[in-house]
């Protein structure tokens, strides 16, 4: 189950940061419409793409998996800043999560996927003394790695229908 975490936010955020670089202009947006200090605008999304990068490669090795999931959980921070930021501005902001694939909006659903993914990193932190992907049997890591892209495309089709049926159900309206 662990090797399933490991290989899972190494997808999610590798997935994430490439499609973002396709799509940057809307997720520089999206940082924008958080009306975030300064510095942090300055940075903006390219930091953010740079960091799931790191991170989506970093924790496949043992010997930096700490220092990736050090990463990890300051990134999920600045995610549960910008949902809440978002809700408190009153404002739907598009996630940009996947630079567009999927159309989502920043609020109570990022939240559920911060503390989901926080679930994840801290498995991998208490098990990190042990693991190490490298040494379990290739069909492990693949079967993972199957699993981890049913996962994504799983979600990403329920959202692209949940979004057709309201557009349907505003469309009759």
């Amino acid at each position: 189950m662990i090797i399933y975490f490991q290989v899972f936010i190494s997808l999610l955020l590798f997935v994430s940061s490439i499609t973002k670089i396709f799509n940057l202009t809307s997720f520089q947006k999206t940082i924008d419409q958080l009306e975030p200090i300064k510095i942090v605008k300055q940075l903006g999304a390219m930091t953010v793409i740079i960091i799931e990068l790191i991170i989506g490669i970093t924790i496949l090795f043992k010997e930096l998996l700490i220092f990736a999931l050090i990463l990890l959980f300051l990134l999920l921070l600045s995610f549960l800043w910008a949902a809440v930021r978002a809700m408190s501005l009153h404002r739907l902001i598009d996630c940009n999560c996947f630079g567009g694939v999927t159309n989502e909006s920043l609020g109570w659903g990022t939240i559920l996927k911060v503390v989901a993914l926080a679930l994840c990193g801290a498995a991998l932190l208490l098990s990190s003394t042990t693991l190490n992907i490298w040494n379990y049997p290739l069909k492990d890591i693949l079967g993972s790695l199957y699993f981890s892209i049913s996962i994504l495309t799983l979600y990403s089709l329920i959202n692209i229908t949940i979004k057709l049926f309201e557009s349907v159900i505003l469309y009759q309206e």
